[in-house]
């Protein structure tokens, strides 16, 4: 997890993004801006203004920013009111905020819901319960 943003700092995501981002978002990003969980679940921030001085290991768990992520998973089945916010390259799904502010999971292929999760909490709790049993199980997942 990285250290939160500032309420300036969210404005200025929600300007370079060009629309408000949904509040349970924004508490999120006044805690922490964005992380990493066990290598099964990447949260967007707001990427760093720059990586120098930044070692390897530090520029690659910096948070992803979040236009980034739209970019990547934004197709012409997302819905424009889907807020995309995380993703997982294990589940192969990236995950969303909708106009209720629930959180789905969507598969990236085909862009069919396949979990629901009643707040940001709840999903985080998952994914680290997830991630102690990996640990526990020496379930480990290498990216080339």
């Amino acid at each position: 997890m990285h250290p939160p943003l500032t309420e300036e700092e969210i404005k200025q995501c929600e300007e370079k993004q060009k629309r408000n981002l949904p509040l349970i978002f924004k508490e999120f990003l006044l805690e922490y801006n964005g992380g990493w969980f066990f290598d099964l679940f990447r949260v967007a921030g707001k990427s760093p203004s720059t990586y120098k001085g930044l070692s390897i290991e530090e520029q690659s768990f910096s948070a992803c920013d979040l236009g980034d992520l739209d970019y990547m998973y934004r197709r012409k089945r997302t819905p424009l009111t889907h807020f995309i916010f995380a993703d997982s390259y294990v589940k192969n799904s990236y995950f969303v905020i909708d106009e209720e502010e629930k959180i789905l999971e969507i598969d990236f292929r085909t862009k069919k819901t396949i979990n629901t999760y009643e707040d940001l909490k709840f999903l985080f709790n998952e994914i680290v319960n997830e991630g102690k049993e990996n640990i526990a199980n020496a379930t480990y997942y290498e990216f080339k």
